[in-house]
């Protein structure tokens, strides 16, 4: 007999023994497009439009959704035709055909991956006649649907290669399948222990951005971790599918080499090659003390000491040598021939731990040098921070917009060459960082804050935290590497490079998104509010366009210290009347100003009356004003819980008035006038007020309660919002004089908000 006719027998014979894993693959499979078609009814039932159906598809029928299952398939398939290597007469009866090893291999790999091509085609096919018959064609979904096929095939060969691979080298198959798991979905545990130590031990941590990028060698360490990147790849990128083809052929290789020098004798030992047992052994003990050091951390409730850590991670890491000791050599009695290598083991844990705990690297001070930087970006926490930021795209012809984390997207959209500026804000948040390295130097230093007073701590270390700015900048280096770091800095240390940032062209084109919807018909609808919500004026038509066009000129023109001296006077809002993004308000948190003349002049010729400015408060139709007094009062005389290195510092609300009632003001007009014009004359609406409020403080817990009479003649209301330092004395004394005569027991608050009042 031929081994050709052999090697047909064979695969005949595996596939009836794989019949039943078969035809349960089939049954999965099938839930597919009946969930599929069960989803659409749904939305349907939902009042959704088939567009806005699809969108939501789009999520569920790829590669991200069904990556792990993909995965899943292919372990067990792969543990079911390796199986018979772990039993003695099996492999005996197998090695003694005449048939090499290599094909005996092709023979396993077919016999599991033919019927997996064949159940998907079919389920793919399925999905697109569902799709079809529901009349979502042409909406992107069937494209989605077919380039996840693709990728299902070689996901799946991909995960069957990895446990091969690890079935090839170890001799029990339990701990075999344990090794494969390990590679699959390991690396993401090993990121996210290192994400710990980086958010934890280090002070300028901009860590979670490098979740959004692909990696490749991070893909062929663990094709699970990476699965939901996978949806960002699409057909329209031959040269991404060609690296993976390449990655998956490369395992390929690997797994056969490997399946055909694996010796018979082998079976039963808990690995095929003993030099393996430290290479398997080491990585684990270090990741396990690592993992046991800084679980600590959340134990301690952020207050760990340098005794607590160092104690769990040795404790931890001599365990797990001991467990993967008596595993790997199959004998508990040799659980402490191998000191050597557990004391290499804790000896590498702890440089590593070193490095974190004390910032040897010096990974919070590292600003890249100028000759190896391609390109620099930075986001201001809070200044201009409200526009609203949406991903738009137009992919298969359909517009897609969604929300889009508003960091990445200006860091991603800046990209300036080596910037001063902003080399200059890096320095500055550097030089603002607490001095100490160590984390656990920083964590004395918040217990010893718990029994100081606010004031007590600053005159002691000497920092305010009250105005500072949080940047985020990124650098692309030559090598294409990114490097991301996020800093606190006194913003009248940064006020200088800030405004040099915010002056760019390219930061301003960077944070504003308005330009991008000009000539798309994403908005229907534009309304003019004032500070209170009122609708002043609408446009739609051919006004859209024309006015964005305007408004995105003003806005480029906008300079740092406009904001800082300027108060808005109307906001922007827009309508879609498409059913699936009518929620969406695209121009969300972007105002005009007093000098944008050219957007202004605009409105006017259009129509809208622009003479009275919205925020201007007539005095003579105030009725009373009601301030509630929750902290201002006893500011100096509270507790702050603020951060070491600046990162953070409770309100006087939340540190005070949980403790206290608050006290109460009130004047009324023909009595109050006085006061009443004082506080109008300086107060601003709060609709505007926290515009930028770090360009202009406000003074913290106060809530001025105006009732207005209308033109109308009925009572409508609003908040006023004071501007640091400019608290008229005769309000400064009242409040003084109600807190110090206060009757904190028999104290009730009131309110007479009209919920949804506004000013005609």
């Amino acid at each position: 007999m031929t081994s050709r006719t052999l090697s047909l027998e064979l695969f005949k014979g595996e596939c009836k023994r794989k019949l039943w894993l078969y035809l349960l693959t089939a049954i999965a499979a099938l839930m597919v497009p009946g969930g599929l078609l069960m989803t659409i009814d749904r939305y349907y039932l939902w009042g959704m439009t088939k567009r806005g159906i699809a969108q939501n598809l789009r999520g569920i029928v790829g590669i991200g959704s069904y990556g792990v299952l993909f995965i899943i398939v292919s372990v067990v398939y792969a543990s079911i035709s390796m199986a018979y290597m772990f039993s003695r007469s099996k492999v005996d009866l197998y090695h003694s055909l005449p048939i090499k090893k290599k094909n005996m291999f092709f023979v396993r790999f077919l016999s599991a991956f033919i019927p997996f091509v064949i159940i998907d085609t079919f389920t793919t096919v399925l999905e697109t006649l569902v799709i079809m018959v529901k009349g979502l064609k042409g909406l992107g979904v069937i494209e989605i649907i077919w380039n996840t096929y693709i990728y299902s095939l070689l996901v799946f060969t991909l995960g069957f290669c990895i446990m091969s691979i690890a079935l090839s080298i170890s001799g029990n198959l339990l701990i075999g399948e344990l090794i494969g798991i390990g590679l699959l979905v390991g690396w993401p545990i090993i990121e996210e222990v290192f994400n710990w130590y980086r958010n934890y031990c280090f002070q300028t941590g901009a860590n979670y951005l490098n979740t959004y990028e692909f990696s490749w060698w991070k893909f062929l360490l663990s094709p699970v971790g990476a699965c939901d990147k996978l949806d960002k790849l699409i057909l329209a990128e031959p040269l991404r599918v060609l690296l993976l083809v390449a990655e998956v052929a490369v395992l390929f290789i690997l797994s056969v080499w490997l399946y055909t020098i694996r010796p018979s004798e082998c079976t039963g030992k808990a690995l095929c090659y003993d030099f393996l047992q430290p290479v398997i052994r080491i990585p684990i003990v270090i990741m396990a003390a690592l993992t046991g050091g800084i679980y600590i951390v959340f134990v301690s409730g952020n207050f760990m000491t340098a005794g607590w850590y160092w104690s769990v991670f040795i404790i931890i890491g001599v365990l797990t040598h001991i467990i993967m000791t008596a595993v790997l050599k199959m004998d508990i009695k040799k659980v402490f021939k191998e000191w050597p290598q557990l004391i290499i083991s804790m000896v590498l844990a702890a440089v590593i731990a070193l490095f974190y705990l004390y910032d040897l690297s010096g990974y919070d001070r590292y600003i890249p040098d100028e000759n190896k930087v391609k390109a620099t970006s930075i986001v201001l926490g809070s200044i201009e921070s409200e526009p609203s930021v949406y991903d738009i795209d137009n992919d298969f012809g359909d517009m897609n917009i969604e929300y889009a984390d508003r960091t990445k997207y200006v860091l991603d959209r800046m990209n300036v060459g080596d910037d001063h500026a902003i080399r200059q804000l890096a320095q500055i948040g550097i030089n603002n960082l607490d001095p100490d390295r160590s984390v656990f130097k920083r964590q004395e230093k918040q217990r010893e804050l718990n029994n100081m007073s606010y004031e007590e701590w600053v005159d002691k270390y000497g920092m305010d935290t009250e105005n500072y700015e949080y940047v985020t900048v990124k650098y692309e280096l030559n090598n294409g590497h990114m490097v991301y770091r996020s800093y606190n800095l006194p913003l009248d240390e940064g006020y200088a490079p800030i405004e040099a940032v915010f002056n760019r062209t390219e930061y301003k084109d960077a944070i504003y998104q308005a330009d991008e919807y000009i000539g798309k018909n994403l908005i229907d609808r534009i309304e003019i509010k004032d500070a209170v919500y009122n609708t002043v004026f609408k446009m739609t038509g051919t006004d859209i366009d024309e006015f964005l066009k305007v408004y995105y000129e003003d806005l480029m023109n906008l300079t740092l210290n406009d904001l800082a001296t300027q108060y808005p006077i109307y906001r922007l809002s827009s309508v879609r009347n498409d059913e699936e993004y009518s929620y969406m308000d695209l121009l969300g948190g972007y105002y005009l100003y007093p000098n944008f003349d050219r957007t202004l002049a605009f409105l006017k010729n259009k129509g809208m009356t622009v003479d009275k400015d919205p925020n201007e408060i007539e005095v003579a139709r105030i009725d009373h004003m009601d301030i509630t007094d929750y902290s201002w009062s006893s500011e100096k005389e509270r507790k702050s819980e603020i951060s070491v290195n600046g990162y953070s510092e409770s309100s006087s609300y939340a540190t005070t008035a949980q403790y206290e009632e608050p006290t109460h003001v009130n004047y009324v007009s023909g009595i109050d006038d006085d006061i009443i014009g004082q506080i109008a004359d300086v107060g601003v609406i709060d609709g505007f007020a926290y515009v930028n409020s770090i360009l202009k403080p406000y003074e913290a817990g106060l809530d001025i309660f105006v009732t207005y009479q209308t033109e109308k003649g009925y009572m409508n209301n609003f908040y006023l919002v004071i501007p640091k330092g400019k608290m008229p004395q005769k309000l400064m004394d009242d409040l003084k004089t109600a807190y110090d005569e206060r009757d904190t027991e028999g104290m009730n608050y009131y309110s007479t908000y009209t919920e949804g009042a506004i000013i005609d």
